[in-house]
C-alpha cells in the first residue's frame, strides 16, 4: 500500500510540475513578443520610400486637419506593415492654384495674387509639432498592440491551461482506477491468531496445591 501511495503522489508532483513550466514558458514568450513588437516600432527607417510615404501622410493629414474635416485615408485605422503609397495628386485639393502637388516644398509662385489664398506652412514651422503629434500617435497605437498581443497570449494560455486541466483530471481517473483494481486484486489479510485464555481456577488450585506441600514439607 505504502509503494501505491508513493507511485500516485511522484504522478501527481510531476504533473504539477508540468503544468508550472508550461505557464512559465507561455509568460517568458509573451514578453518575448511584445519586446520584438517594441523594437520593430522603435527602428528608423532607412527605405527612402517609406520616408517619403510617411511625409506624405503627414501632410496630408496635417492639411486636412486645418480644413477640419478627414478623407481617404483617415476615415479607418491603418493596415499593418508599412504605409501605403499615395500619389502627388492626394494634396492638390489643399493647395493652391499657383502650386503644383509635385512641388510640395517650393516657393512662392510669381505673377499669380496670393490673397484670399491660404498657402500651407513652412516645414520648418510645423515640423516639430507634427512630430509630436506623430510620436503620440504612434506611441498609442504601439500601446494598443502590445495589449491586443497580450490579450491573445492570455486567451491562448487560458485554453492550452483548460487544456491540460481536462488531461490532468483523466490521468486522475485512470490512476484512481488503477489504485482501486490494485486494492481490489491483494489477498485478503489473515485473521491475528488469538492467544489462548488463561484458565485462573487451575491457576488458583496448583498454587494451593502448592501451599499445602510446603506445609507438609515445615
Amino acid at each position: 500500500m505504502v509503494s501505491l501511495n508513493e507511485g500516485w503522489n511522484a504522478a501527481f508532483e510531476e504533473l504539477k510540475t508540468g503544468l508550472t513550466l508550461d505557464s512559465s514558458y507561455v509568460k517568458v514568450v509573451l514578453e518575448i513578443e511584445q519586446h520584438m513588437q517594441l523594437l520593430k516600432r522603435q527602428s528608423r527607417t532607412t527605405n527612402p520610400v517609406w520616408k517619403r510615404n510617411r511625409n506624405l501622410h503627414a501632410r496630408l493629414l496635417l492639411e486636412q486637419l486645418r480644413a477640419g474635416r478627414l478623407a481617404e485615408p483617415f476615415e479607418r485605422p491603418p493596415p499593418d506593415g508599412p504605409l501605403r503609397t499615395l500619389g502627388a495628386w492626394a494634396l492638390a485639393p489643399y493647395l493652391s492654384r499657383c502650386r503644383s502637388p509635385a512641388r510640395l516644398g517650393s516657393g512662392s509662385c510669381a505673377g499669380s495674387p496670393q490673397r484670399g489664398l491660404r498657402s500651407p506652412a513652412r516645414p520648418s514651422r510645423c515640423s516639430p509639432k507634427l512630430d509630436a503629434a506623430l510620436g503620440a500617435c504612434q506611441q498609442r497605437a504601439l500601446e494598443l498592440q502590445l495589449r491586443l498581443v497580450a490579450a491573445e497570449a492570455r486567451a491562448k494560455a487560458a485554453a492550452q491551461s483548460a487544456a491540460r486541466r481536462g488531461d490532468l483530471d483523466a490521468v486522475i481517473q485512470q490512476l484512481e482506477a488503477r489504485q482501486a483494481a490494485w486494492r481490489a486484486a491483494e489477498p485478503p489479510a489473515a485473521p491475528a491468531a488469538r492467544a489462548p485464555a488463561t484458565d485462573l481456577r487451575w491457576s488458583s488450585e496448583e498454587d494451593i496445591a502448592r501451599e499445602d506441600v510446603v506445609r507438609a514439607l515445615a
